[in-house]
């Protein structure tokens, strides 16, 4: 019997907040950086990132009013301080590149995320639950990238 996959947790401050995340795997593994949908938290990873651990350093971040992390006291949750928070999550974990997945919200996220730092993501999967969100984050992405925006905050 295998033993079970074990996880680390920590915690950085970003933009005045602290964002708590979830770790598995070895550091010097390629990078997974997971956001999770609305209401949930990095823990909708855990069995995908145990069952991936042996070939992938993963990251599974509480995004900013989700989980273990903080609560903006601003009540900003637009898609811009979003971004923000994970730029300045990538900075505080020193990540140069990485594989960049999301769901829903997060989906959202990394969408939006790629377009405005595609130069740090390596690959970008996201899913989102509807189809309104999926056009969303298809148009968002396209127009930045044809820099018809000049700002992810546009887009929120």
């Amino acid at each position: 019997m295998t033993s079970p996959v074990t996880y680390s947790d920590h915690e950085v401050q970003v933009n005045g907040l602290k964002l708590h995340y979830q770790e598995w795997g070895e550091p010097s593994s390629p990078a997974v950086l997971m956001l999770h949908g609305f209401g949930v938290s990095g823990h909708m990873f855990d069995e995908f990132a145990a069952r991936a651990s042996d070939s992938y350093h993963l990251i599974a971040l509480d995004q900013r009013g989700h989980g273990d992390s903080d609560w903006s006291e601003l009540g900003d949750y637009s898609r811009a301080a979003f971004i923000s928070d994970v730029e300045g999550f990538v900075k505080e974990l020193g990540l140069e590149r990485f594989v960049l997945m999301g769901h829903s919200m997060g989906g959202l996220n990394s969408a939006a995320y790629t377009a405005e730092y595609a130069h740090r993501v390596r690959r970008s999967s996201w899913w989102t639950s509807g189809q309104r969100q999926r056009r969303r984050a298809w148009i968002t992405l396209c127009a930045l990238r044809a820099g018809q925006m000049s700002s992810i905050s546009k887009s929120s």
